[in-house]
């Protein structure tokens, strides 16, 4: 069975919506990437691009630090906020020739990834998986969502459509040949059913993603131990 939580987004605000996201910064040249940030300062790619400015004299674990800094701005500044209240978040993007593609925004659980209910068809590789881990560990975001896919199931997809006339929030923006919606999805009843469906689908695929869930679980196993550790200190001490 699978499960999956709700959880408080940190997304952009109203004024910053049009702007905020960007390509993959791996997809700029150099010149592209500086006549973006000049033209837009506002924008994800700011505080991403930090991760690999090797023009920077500072080494990684450095830059790293820097990315948490600049995000940390951006929700002092109003840029991001975050929702106050947990929910799941509808996705939808229609492309110019008319298809449309959408999926639930959530949290995974750790616990599906280490007993194989959250399946995977990569291997990974050690040393990038503790790269990730050291940067989730510093920054606490992944600069891409993992893609994860389940079996067709007509009742979640019935559940939620209705969630989205359910919701209380809408955002739209568009970018090149695309049209993006999201809805927030809080109330208490549509959380329910929706849970209550993945609960009766038996394995999630990862379809993209594998080294961001690998470096989670390991950083989630690391702070389980680390907090055993800790109270085990306690109780000696005591």
């Amino acid at each position: 069975m699978a499960k999956i939580y709700p959880f408080e987004a940190v997304r952009p605000s109203e004024e910053a919506l049009q702007n905020f996201s960007s390509k993959s910064y791996k997809s700029y040249t150099k010149k592209e990437l500086k006549d973006s940030l000049k033209k837009n300062p506002d924008t994800f790619l700011s505080i991403i691009t930090l991760k690999k400015d090797t023009s920077l004299a500072v080494d990684k674990s450095q830059r790293y630090e820097m990315v948490r800094q600049k995000y940390e701005q951006f929700i002092d500044s109003k840029i991001l906020i975050k929702d106050s209240i947990a929910a799941f978040y509808i996705y939808e993007t229609t492309q110019d020739n008319g298809d449309q593609f959408s999926g639930i925004m959530a949290t995974a659980s750790v616990e599906d990834y280490n007993t194989n209910v959250i399946k995977k068809h990569e291997a990974t590789i050690a040393k990038r998986e503790h790269t990730f881990k050291t940067y989730l560990n510093t920054v606490r975001f992944n600069a891409a969502p993992v893609l994860l896919t389940y079996p067709d199931h007509p009742t979640l997809e019935a559940q939620i459509e209705a969630a989205k006339l359910n919701s209380k929030k809408i955002n739209t923006w568009a970018t090149k040949n695309e049209t993006h919606k999201l809805w927030s999805v809080d109330h208490p009843k549509d959380i329910f059913d929706i849970q209550n469906s993945f609960q009766n689908i038996p394995s999630l695929y990862i379809a993209d993603g594998h080294h961001r869930s690998a470096s989670s679980a390991l950083l989630a196993r690391e702070k389980r131990q680390l907090l055993k550790l800790l109270k085990t200190t306690h109780l000696i001490a005591f």
